[in-house]
């Protein structure tokens, strides 16, 4: 049923708010949500259903003859008020996507990655080195991904909206990636899970390799931030793509957890600059606290514990300098 709202909803975007075309909505909706209830009933799979209903509606304007409305409200689709993305936009807007958000999220994985030669390489020079080198890749890569997507900023600011045929592709597309979407979170939210075994099954001993003592518990941090990056690779190259997608669609690509807390945070600044001011630099301080610590001490294998205490402390510094 929300792929039917999407439709419908693309379809209005296009067209003025006022209470012809509202009514005219209602109906048109009522009259999809029958038939789809209707191909249900008989036996029809979600998406067989979805796609039916979709088929047998036509244009607009045979929409407004069959309302008996007049078709001159639906005329702003073509002199209108937003540009119309194409199909052929689309399909290139799509496949641009697929390559940015590999990359995205590669370049997310060698930041995680990136302590992971202080830890195996403890007291030694070349740790660090490696960690700003794995950084240094990671920010090049963000850097020539934002300006290759560039090209795509005129149809994220401009409302562009599809028209009926892409709005069409959009929903099959959408639907042929749900289980690939799935699959990928799956496999990323198990192994940010299981990214926590190897440091409860390694001991205590040490190993000679190419000249350098490792220690058990450094492989096993190792490991953690290796399995954590691999999972955080397919859930932030999962979302990224299924967010083009919404965006094409013209759906809010936040959940109402995060717009709730989107809102929560504009109302802070409102009513406690101050406060919205020190979180501002929390997670700024908290890394320039870890990096201090890391390379004073050079305990890379248990700093660590510096950011999920730090997760843990945010909503509680947060909800006390929201009560002052």
């Amino acid at each position: 049923m929300e792929t039917l709202k999407t439709y419908l909803n693309s379809l209005f975007l296009q067209l003025p708010d006022t209470p012809k075309v509202q009514k005219a909505r209602e109906e048109i909706w009522q009259m999809m949500e029958d038939k789809y209830n209707g191909y249900r009933s008989g036996g029809m799979s979600e998406n067989e259903a979805v796609s039916k209903v979709i088929a047998e509606f036509g244009s607009l304007e045979e929409l407004a003859e069959a309302l008996d409305v007049d078709a001159s409200l639906f005329d702003a689709s073509t002199k209108g008020a937003h540009p119309v993305i194409t199909k052929e936009m689309a399909q290139e807007y799509i496949s641009d996507g697929e390559h940015y958000s590999w990359l995205q999220a590669i370049a997310v994985g060698l930041c995680i990655i990136s302590v992971i030669p202080p830890i195996l390489l403890e007291n030694a020079p070349a740790g660090p080195a490696l960690m700003f080198c794995l950084i240094g890749a990671a920010v090049a890569i963000f850097i020539i991904n934002g300006i290759k997507d560039k090209k795509w900023e005129k149809l994220k600011k401009e409302g562009y909206v599809p028209d009926m045929g892409t709005t069409t592709w959009l929903l099959e597309e959408q639907e042929n990636r749900r289980t690939s979407y799935a699959i990928s979170m799956a496999i990323g939210v198990f192994l940010c899970i299981f990214c926590l075994v190897p440091t409860m099954m390694l001991d205590s001993s040490s190993y000679d390799f190419l000249g350098l003592k490792i220690h058990s518990g450094n492989l096993g941090a190792s490991a953690m931030f290796f399995l954590a990056a691999a999972g955080v690779v397919l859930i932030v190259k999962s979302g990224l793509m299924k967010s083009r997608i919404h965006q094409l669609l013209q759906k809010e690509s936040l959940s109402e957890k995060e717009q709730d807390f989107k809102l929560s945070e504009k109302k802070l600044k409102e009513t406690h600059p101050i406060a919205a001011e020190i979180l501002s630099v929390y997670w700024p301080t908290i890394t320039a606290i870890y990096l201090c610590i890391s390379f004073l001490t050079f305990r890379w294998a248990t700093t660590w514990l510096i950011w999920p205490i730090a997760s843990v402390c945010y909503p509680l510094i947060h909800a006390a300098l929201r009560k002052k």
